[in-house]
């Protein structure tokens, strides 16, 4: 059996933190920052599909607040 590549990860399915190389991928793969991605990891754990999930619903949620002050006067 051949040794498993160092940075190599459990059938691309789990995202690992520890790793620098792999945290840059995942944030190019998924089209995130990493502070978005270390966030979505610690809420839905380090499994891909779950991750995946906690960033469409960080999405969903996100908005264009805009302080009331800035809204300019009709």
């Amino acid at each position: 059996m051949r040794p498993k590549p160092i940075h190599a990860v459990a059938e691309d399915t789990e995202i690992n933190l520890n790793d620098e190389i792999e945290v840059q991928r995942w944030c190019t793969e998924l089209g995130v920052t990493e502070e978005k991605l270390r966030h979505a990891v610690m809420n839905a754990g380090n499994k891909l599909a779950d991750v995946e999930k906690e960033l469409a619903n960080d999405a969903a949620g996100e908005q264009d607040v805009t302080p009331a002050e800035d809204i300019p006067a009709e």
